[in-house]
């Protein structure tokens, strides 16, 4: 199953990639035969230092008892450089001891993380592939009874977990409002403005264990010995984005997606397997971004996050479940022109 969801993922990737080359090549000619609020920098090459945190994380609610339990890999801090000319882009982040040294404590994850965000003027492509070994308890206060912080953490290398997504976002006013402009840095967008967005998105899920997800001598323990859950779901995106320039400059960007899912739901307790047909979801998708976007230099933070909610299992066993994932990146960069000078 791994390898089918990373060729889907690349087939997906290639034609996002084909389809917004395609789309901002017309945007450019249209560009000059009309007035926009956005200026297009793609022509010049732009070279930019990053650092990026990608996080991701599951957990259980317990509606009866009010408890939450909350698993985590044991995450990286990268740090890179990239550059960005006409449609292609590359960035190469690399991770370092000296920053990440913390197995001992949360031990050795092994992953695969693959994000993409790719904006283009009328469209926003989002294509993940997630595929983690190793999970921690992060709030073991809140899950064992008389927890002392020596005791070292709860960890599960056991856990895996698959997550692979493709959405696709049309961006309504899109003369006036730049999706790249805040989170790309190869347009600028003059005077704030705003836009909604709609579009569609496919999602698949799965976390499975060797054993029950719920600790033995915990506050869970008395639940149902739940070992995997696994999703393939449907459904569209829809929501709104406002750029706030500042002194020509500057920007804040916030952006709210809100969607409504249904798929076939699978589960297992012990050595039974259940299945759910049509079960509901709801996702949250939050952007923001703060920065300089200057003609020759910029700057800035970003943030994307994903929070999906379900019901994990069925017969009002009252355990709802969460799925959580997104990157935070800072970054500083330089644009350079390109056209020779007569």
């Amino acid at each position: 199953m791994i390898k089918v969801c990373a060729n889907l993922f690349f087939i997906f990737f290639i034609f996002s990639s084909n389809h917004l080359l395609a789309q901002n090549s017309n945007d450019s000619t249209i560009a000059r035969t009309t007035v926009s609020n956005i200026i297009d920098m793609s022509d010049k090459l732009d070279v930019h230092f990053y650092g990026k945190q990608k996080m991701t994380s599951f957990n259980f609610y317990d509606v009866n008892q009010k408890r939450l339990l909350v698993y985590r890999p044991n995450s990286n801090f990268n740090i890179g450089i990239g550059f960005n000319y006409k449609f292609f882009g590359l960035g190469i982040a690399l991770n370092f001891k000296f920053i990440n040294h913390d197995d001992d404590l949360y031990g050795v994850t092994k992953r695969l993380d693959m994000q993409m965000n790719a904006y283009g003027k009328k469209s926003v492509v989002d294509l993940t592939l997630f595929i983690y070994n190793s999970f921690y308890i992060e709030n073991p206060n809140d899950v064992f009874p008389a927890y002392k912080q020596q005791q070292g953490n709860y960890i599960r290398p056991d856990i895996h977990s698959l997550s692979m997504g493709v959405s696709y976002l049309y961006v309504f006013n899109n003369k006036n409002f730049s999706y790249k402009s805040a989170f790309t840095s190869n347009a600028i967008q003059k005077h704030s403005a705003g836009s909604f967005f709609v579009g569609p998105q496919l999602m698949v899920l799965a976390v499975s264990g060797d054993s029950s997800f719920f600790p033995s001598n915990s506050y869970f323990d008395s639940l149902p010995a739940l070992k995997s859950v696994s999703r393939l779901s449907m459904g569209i995106l829809s929501g709104y984005a406002y750029n706030i320039i500042i002194h020509h400059d500057y920007y804040i960007s916030l952006s709210l997606t809100i969607a409504q899912d249904f798929g076939k739901q699978s589960y297992s307790i012990g050595d039974k397997f259940y299945v759910r047909k049509w079960v509901p979801a709801f996702d949250l998708l939050p952007r923001f971004a703060i920065g300089y976007n200057g003609t020759k230099y910029y700057g800035g933070f970003s943030g994307v996050v994903k929070v999906t909610a379900i019901d994990a299992m069925q017969n009002d066993a009252g355990i709802n479940m969460g799925y959580k994932f997104g990157n935070f990146r800072f970054f500083i960069g330089r644009r350079f022109n390109m056209k020779r000078r007569k």
